[in-house]
C-alpha cells in the first residue's frame, strides 16, 4: 500500500524504493532542459516536483520525480516580471496585477514551463493521483508504439520501406 499524497507532503516515512548511490532523481531525472539550479516544491524537501532554473535563457521548468502523481501548476507572477513567453504546454494570461501561468506535470515528464524576467512570483502546486484516464491514455501509447514498431519489422523483412506505414497514414489524413 502506498502513501497518499497527504502524507508525502506531511512527511510521513516512505516505505518505497530510495534513490540508489544518493543519486538526486528517483527517476530518470529531468530530460531536454538544460538547468543550472533546482528547487524543490515542498517545504519537507521530499522531491516529488523539482522547478529547474536556466539562468542563461531566463527559463524554467518542472520536473515530476514521481510515478503515481500528476502536479498541476500555477504560478503568479507580478507586474514587475516582463517580456514572459509561455513555453511548450503552458498557458500564460495576463491579468491586471501581472500574468498567471499554469501546467500539468505528469510523472516522470520535464515540462518546459516559461521564459522572461521573472521578479516577484507565488506558485501553488496540487497534487493527485493519476486518473484512469491518463494510465488509459499511455497504455494505448505504448500499444500503438508496439505495432508501430512490428509493421516496420515486417516491413524490412520483406524488403518493403519500414516508414512506409507512417507516411500512409500522414496523406490519408
Amino acid at each position: 500500500m502506498g502513501r497518499s499524497f497527504l502524507d508525502v507532503l506531511k512527511g510521513k516515512p516512505n516505505t518505497n524504493k530510495q534513490p540508489k548511490n544518493g543519486a538526486e532523481f528517483f527517476l530518470e531525472g529531468p530530460t531536454d532542459f538544460p538547468y543550472d539550479e533546482k528547487k524543490v516544491m515542498f517545504e519537507r524537501n521530499n522531491g516529488l516536483l523539482f522547478r529547474l532554473i536556466n539562468n542563461e535563457t531566463h527559463q524554467w521548468a518542472f520536473y515530476n520525480d514521481t510515478k503515481k502523481y500528476e502536479f498541476h501548476v500555477t504560478t503568479t507572477f507580478s507586474s514587475q516580471s516582463s517580456d514572459l513567453v509561455a513555453l511548450g504546454k503552458t498557458s500564460l494570461v495576463e491579468i491586471p496585477d501581472g500574468h498567471v501561468a499554469k501546467i500539468i506535470v505528469y510523472p516522470g515528464k520535464t515540462e518546459p514551463f516559461v521564459q522572461g524576467n521573472m521578479v516577484g512570483f507565488e506558485t501553488s502546486v496540487d497534487g493527485k493521483l493519476l486518473t484512469n484516464e491518463y494510465r488509459d491514455q499511455v497504455r494505448e501509447e505504448k500499444k500503438e508504439e508496439r505495432q508501430r514498431k512490428r509493421e516496420a519489422k515486417k516491413a524490412a523483412k520483406r524488403g518493403e520501406d519500414p516508414n512506409q506505414f507512417e507516411e500512409e497514414e500522414v496523406r490519408d489524413n
